[in-house]
């Protein structure tokens, strides 16, 4: 498969580093947005590096290949904090952005449902993870709308982040000590904020200095299904294109399917229809199923909000033996109890760091250890403080630090207990050997 490691090329390797620790076999242009970076970033890499040069940018990189970004990052943007080419976070401001220091986790942490091809820079968000320590990720399509991009583009999306991991690294160090020699020079200029818990740039600092070579981009998998909102498109032949790719070695999740009671973009009675028949679908291929589920606004006396009518479809349905996956929990504790009670699955994201949220915090708190995933569901739900800005896989780390002192494991062992056990689910859950229904079905799963 395409998600094995490989090793990388690292030239700007920190002090006491090797220098070039391997080859790097990588094959998609640059997507280096230099002229659009605000006037803080660090230097630009030179665009007109080719696929063949050295991970490495410079006015010696070999001209000829083309951007593999058509549209350059706005910096003024949602996605404008990508501009500045590194693996910091940050906030956007009135003018510019202000650096938010990443909280410090004791082991690596896993994106169980993200959304790469609506990124605006897919290869970017990988290099950022890898940086990170973010080293698993589950992508999410629809074969109701182009899901077979997200299976062409995989590879192309990780090759591009091995090649750009140097440059991303070496960025995030000129942009640390940047911040430094400012505070040194005016204590007043130093824009970095923290959250409770993290120290000043420590672990953002100690994210950079390792080797590239010693860092692998994330393994990805990815889920297939066809969403609540597209219902109505459901045909013989969608069905069919869902099972091939539903077959693929890339595959291991059926989803995102369920009920969505608050847009209504479907009938109701076609999404139950079509979440029936994808819950049928699961139990033939063997695969987990991943829920989406979001009840109306307001729900009338005698109305029955989707995670009922969901519930009880799978209930005369037949659950899926491999699991059931409630993405993106947004219930509270006695809402989410029958399906705990089920032996349900539940993802926190974005929405856990919220103010109002204390009814999700509450449900987090109830789910069992070796049922309890994070997710960031990027491009969407960015977590606080970043707010109106675009979401990527590597902000799962807020939501992973949030999600442990929820539970009470804030520091120390007890957090590391707790992120190795929600790491090793969501492997577990997402990223488990082929089925006996896709090795009948011929696919490459070697």
């Amino acid at each position: 498969m395409a998600n094995e490691p490989v090793q990388n090329a690292c030239p700007d390797a920190p002090d006491g580093a090797a220098g070039i620790c391997g080859s790097n076999p990588v094959g998609s242009a640059s997507a280096s947005r230099g002229s659009n970076l605000p006037s803080s970033a660090p230097e630009p890499c030179d665009a007109r590096s080719s696929a063949s040069a050295s991970a490495s940018c410079g006015p010696d990189a070999p001209a000829g290949a083309p951007p593999a970004h058509a549209d350059p990052i706005d910096p003024e943007g949602e996605a404008g904090h990508l501009a500045y080419g590194d693996a910091l976070f940050r906030k956007k401001r009135r003018r510019g952005h202000r650096v938010v220091a990443r909280p410090a986790l004791e082991g690596p942490v896993a994106d169980s449902h993200t959304h790469l091809d609506m990124l605006s820079d897919p290869a970017l968000a990988l290099a950022r993870c890898a940086v990170g320590r973010v080293d698993f990720i589950c992508t999410v399509c629809d074969p109701s709308e182009d899901a077979r991009r997200t299976y062409e583009s995989l590879p192309l999306w990780r090759s591009e982040a091995l090649r750009r991991l140097p440059d991303v690294f070496a960025a995030t160090r000129r942009s640390i000590e940047r911040a430094r020699q400012e505070a040194a020079s005016d204590p007043q200029a130093l824009g970095v904020e923290t959250i409770p818990g993290s120290d000043d740039l420590s672990a953002d600092e100690a994210a950079s200095q390792r080797c590239p070579c010693d860092v692998a981009v994330p393994r990805v998998r990815v889920a297939c299904g066809v969403h609540p909102h597209n219902a109505h498109a459901w045909s013989a032949s969608l069905e069919a294109e869902l099972l091939r790719l539903l077959a693929r070695p890339e595959t291991s999740v059926l989803g995102e399917a369920g009920l969505d009671y608050y847009y209504d973009l479907s009938p109701r009675d076609m999404q139950r229809e079509v979440f029936r028949r994808q819950v049928e679908i699961a139990r033939i291929t063997g695969l987990p199923l991943m829920l989406h589920l979001r009840d109306a606004a307001q729900t009338g006396r005698h109305e029955r909000s989707a995670h009922e009518d969901a519930f009880d479809i799978l209930e005369s349905t037949g659950w899926p033996a491999a699991g059931v996956l409630i993405h993106c929990c947004s219930v509270g504790p006695d809402e989410l109890g029958p399906w705990i009670e089920r032996g349900a699955f539940a993802a926190f994201g974005g929405a856990l760091t919220f103010k109002n949220a204390d009814a999700i915090r509450a449900s987090c708190a109830i789910v069992p250890r070796g049922r309890l995933l994070f997710e960031t569901d990027a491009p969407y739900m960015t977590p606080v403080p970043f707010r109106g800005q675009e979401n990527g896989p590597d902000h799962i780390v807020f939501t992973a630090h949030r999600a442990a002192a929820v539970v009470g494991a804030d520091s120390g062992a007890s957090r590391a207990r707790f992120l190795s056990e929600v790491h090793e689910t969501t492997l577990g859950f997402e990223d488990r050997g082929p089925t006996s229904w896709q090795l009948s079905q011929g696919a490459n799963h070697a």
